[in-house]
């Protein structure tokens, strides 16, 4: 589940790529808890139908595209770099997402000695 959670935040993080280097935030921005859950259940259960090999290679494929199109952005005009700018808003959710998910996988695998 938090691999395929994983997939649909990188999913909607490149959706919403765009418009958000324009200063429009992203959808699930001002969303509250309630909000976010369904937001997240919705994406998680969209995949769902994949097994374990299509997850792990979508999750490769999707951060690798996302990535490349974050290395591809220009440094200048600063402004979308700015911590207030829905850009730069949206990466730092994007990051505190991906380090809350990597420390409960982490647990996991620990909790099992993989």
């Amino acid at each position: 589940d938090h691999a395929l959670h994983l997939c649909h935040w990188d999913a909607e993080v490149s959706r919403a790529l765009e418009s958000a280097l324009h200063g429009i935030a992203p959808s699930w921005a001002d969303f509250d808890e309630d909000d976010t859950d369904a937001f997240n259940t919705a994406g998680v259960g969209a995949l769902r139908h994949l097994d374990w090999d299509d997850v792990r290679r979508l999750l490769l494929s999707s951060r690798m595209a996302l990535m490349e199109a974050l290395e591809s952005i220009s440094e200048e005009p600063e402004e979308p770099w700015q911590p207030s700018h829905p850009f730069a808003a949206m990466l730092q959710d994007l990051a505190e997402n991906d380090r809350h998910h990597a420390d409960i996988i982490k647990r996991w695998r620990l909790e099992r000695g993989v």
